[in-house]
């Protein structure tokens, strides 16, 4: 008799701990969702802050060929310097010397 009263006893405590109730499975979840829905945010976010990056430096790129070809002018030349971007708008820029006089203060 008493090895049916132990017995019915682990089993009572088994039915006790039976594991997570569907409440808490539910709540599991949305924590979850909500996690990979903030994931995918940032990595959204970063696409464009590389794509944003990529066009910056090739701006910077551009910008600086295009500086260096006018200052490979010789400062005695009044040439003009002809730059094509890459929608080929061409451009002229005058390398002559010009612009207002110094005037002293």
């Amino acid at each position: 008799m008493a090895m049916r009263i132990q017995k019915w006893q682990l089993n009572a405590k088994a039915r006790q701990e039976g594991g997570m109730s569907i409440i808490e499975l539910m709540i599991a979840m949305v924590v979850l969702a909500i996690g990979i829905t903030g994931s995918m945010a940032l990595i959204i976010r970063a696409i464009g802050g590389d794509s944003w990056s990529k066009q910056l430096s090739n701006s910077t790129a551009m910008a600086q060929t295009v500086t260096e070809r006018i200052m490979a002018q010789p400062a005695n030349s009044n040439s003009n310097v002809t730059i094509t971007d890459c929608t080929n708008t061409t451009y002229t820029v005058a390398t002559a010397a010009g612009g207002p006089s110094l005037t002293s203060s």
